[in-house]
């Protein structure tokens, strides 16, 4: 399991928001068993969102491989409500 990146962080979410710092580190493992630091803002571990973000990237990034598009293109089209009525396979190749 990774150590901690900062040993001078805040050991709980109250003392982070008081002296405003990003990070704490509880030294108690999240739900998932990651020992990690937990954002202050969420109270979410580090690990499990820095996991999900790659997760979601890869989902992405395997939609516009999919379409045949270029993933940049994906991005753009994303950002643009689809309509409901449309599937998003249908909708992103009209544009």
């Amino acid at each position: 399991m990774p150590e901690p990146t900062d040993l001078s962080l805040p050991s709980t979410r109250k003392e982070a928001l008081r002296v405003r710092s990003t990070r704490y580190f509880t030294g108690l493992a999240c739900v998932h068993g990651h020992m990690s630091d937990r954002y202050t803002a969420t109270g979410g571990c580090c690990e499990c969102v820095n996991k999900r973000t790659l997760i979601s990237e890869h989902r992405i990034r395997k939609a516009a491989r999919d379409l045949g598009i270029p993933l940049k293109e994906y991005r753009n089209r994303r950002a643009v409500k689809a309509p409901r009525s449309d599937s998003l396979r249908s909708w992103l190749l009209s544009c």
